[in-house]
């Protein structure tokens, strides 16, 4: 467990590892400063980045804890192409990214592994924001399958001056032919899901943006929407 800390990366940075290929189980996190500057890469809760499809992070929790990055910021992990379970974000963190056409989420910010899963994983009290880019309660952008994840009592917002998509799950789905994603057994509650920005194409999503996505069986309770332009919401 990491508590009281404040983590730099000058790559990749977490709260117990900035870049792994290996599996994390049962690790804490909390009130924890974590940030890193470089464009090119991320920055999460527990880890930065895990680099291979058969990484996983589970029964992982972060609480109170700063997740700052240019790139890719995620409650749990930054950048990921493994499977994530059983994992909870909570204790007003907040998640952040700061430059142009990124992806922040409350458990991920970007997958890129269209056959890995986000299973029963949970937000609680958290703030997600991305400027100029993709903001979701649980991925910011995702390829891949979702599964039994509850948000609760969150704030998820794109801002910006680029074109920006947000959801109380999903900010963006994949628009590749090959990869489906589904969002599915997934609540979202007293949550408020804002766009706020000044030129293209905005888009907002009570669930997700569904261009490629499937969504089954999602429940949508008391959530706040906003947008400047239009907003989608499906339940």
């Amino acid at each position: 467990s990491v508590t009281d800390s404040t983590i730099k990366g000058k790559d990749y940075a977490g709260g117990i590892s900035g870049f792994t290929s290996g599996k994390i189980d049962n690790c804490t996190v909390s009130n924890t400063t974590i940030t890193t500057d470089n464009v090119d890469n991320g920055a999460g809760g527990i880890a930065g980045m895990t680099y291979d499809a058969s990484n996983t992070i589970t029964n992982s929790t972060v609480s109170g804890t700063s997740v700052t990055s240019a790139n890719y910021a995620g409650g749990i992990v930054g950048y990921t192409e493994g499977n994530l379970a059983d994992n909870k974000v909570n204790g007003e963190s907040a998640i952040t990214t700061t430059s142009e056409t990124y992806a922040a989420g409350g458990i991920v910010g970007l997958t890129s592994n269209a056959s890995s899963e986000i299973n029963n994983c949970d937000v609680d009290q958290v703030t997600v924001k991305a400027v100029n880019g993709y903001a979701g309660g649980i991925a910011g952008f995702a390829n891949n399958t979702i599964s039994g994840a509850d948000v609760n009592n969150a704030a998820i917002i794109a801002t910006g001056t680029a074109p920006t998509k947000v959801g109380g799950i999903l900010g963006q789905a994949s628009s590749d032919a090959e990869a489906t994603t589904v969002v599915s057994t997934s609540t979202i509650a007293n949550t408020s899901i804002q766009t706020i920005g000044t030129g293209g194409k905005v888009a907002c999503g009570g669930l997700a943006d569904t261009t490629g996505c499937t969504v089954d069986d999602a429940r949508v309770f008391i959530t706040m929407l906003k947008v400047k332009y239009w907003c989608k919401s499906e339940e």
